[in-house]
């Protein structure tokens, strides 16, 4: 009979993860809660893989990585990478590979790729490449170097203890390095040259976004059922009349389109999520092509009524609002604010 729940608990667990109708998480501790009020396991083994060694690395790598992100250490490594591959997107993810497989090889896969993540988007930024190409092949590097050594994964390691207590003796160190090693090898150089183009590419909306004259903000548009843009290509459109603007997606419904690979119109009540500068998205807005989501009344770029106030406000690192979604922020419920666009440092 167990062994038919379990089988319910993951066909279900299945089903919510590809269709997404509830968050990744809330799904994951409904799988536990479930599995305690069947029977089959108790709390206490339920709970017992939080204090798993590889969950709270992973949790702690999550700190580091962040922590070098606000220090500078990722854009120093970023600049490294850049100096050495000058400047090349393909040497660059060759150095990136090589350096995410021989740290994979003595360190468990998992944080060596949460560390590179934030040095991939920096680097994609540099050199104007897509990122998408590129995370995948990094995680498959390290998967692919884990295997070259007893602990570059833990799988290694669960396989050495089974040998031993079976008398057949436990692994070496690198005893699987002979085999490891040129499988790493050729699976590297296959994803420098397949990835790029076998994985889509898509752009990173962060780029553009810093401190300086050509600074870009990220705005969500919603499309309104008398407006004139409808039934035009969204990439063509804004490219012709709005010169620093570009759109990111379009989103209807719950489906997500990118208008530079995906044949799509715009249709009402689209959302566009859109980069641009400044002026751009107040000349967009001051035209009533669009407007912004969640009907903003009150707010007037032309010059018949009380024209609004544009400011730019700075949340600090103790600010009570990091964290919060921003339609749920104190921001979003005063009438005399509208949130236009955000610019992230």
């Amino acid at each position: 009979m167990a062994i038919w729940l379990v089988t319910a608990i993951l066909l279900v667990a299945m089903l919510l993860l590809i269709t997404e109708r509830l968050p990744v998480d809330l799904t994951s501790i409904g799988i536990m809660v479930a599995l305690i009020l069947t029977g089959i396991l108790t709390p206490k083994e339920a709970i017992a893989g939080f204090a798993s060694p590889a969950v709270i690395t992973v949790g702690s790598m999550f700190l580091i990585s962040k922590g070098m992100i606000r220090t500078g250490a990722v854009g120093f490594i970023s600049q490294k990478v850049l100096q050495y591959s000058r400047g090349g997107p393909t040497l660059t993810i060759l150095l990136i590979l090589i350096i995410v497989g021989t740290a994979s090889a003595f360190i468990n896969n998992t944080p060596v790729v949460v560390l590179f993540i934030p040095i991939i988007l920096s680097l994609s930024c540099e050199l104007n490449f897509s990122p998408s190409k590129f995370l995948i092949p990094v995680s498959y590097a390290s998967i692919l170097a884990g295997t070259c050594t007893l602990i570059g994964t833990s799988t290694n390691i669960i396989i050495s203890d089974l040998s031993a207590k079976h008398g057949l003796g436990s692994l070496g160190m690198f005893e699987l390095s002979p085999l490891g090693v040129p499988i790493a090898l050729l699976g590297i150089f296959f994803l420098i040259f397949a990835s790029p183009k076998l994985m889509p590419g898509l752009h990173n909306p962060v780029c553009e976004l810093k401190d300086d004259e050509h600074r870009r903000y990220l705005a969500e548009l919603h499309v309104p059922r008398k407006s004139p843009i409808i039934g035009e290509n969204p990439d063509s459109y804004f490219t012709e009349k709005y010169a620093n603007m570009e759109v990111l997606e379009l989103i209807r419904y719950s489906h997500v389109f990118y208008p530079d690979r995906d044949p799509v119109k715009i249709a009402p009540d689209d959302l566009l999520l859109v980069k641009g500068s400044a002026n751009d998205l107040v000349e967009i807005l001051h035209e009533e092509v669009v407007e912004l989501p969640l009907t903003e009344e009150g707010i007037n770029f032309g010059d018949k009524q009380k024209e609004s106030l544009i400011v730019e406000l700075i949340i600090p690192p103790q600010s009570s609002l990091l964290g919060e979604r921003l339609v749920s922020t104190r921001l979003r419920r005063d009438p005399d604010i509208h949130i236009i666009a955000i610019k992230r440092r």
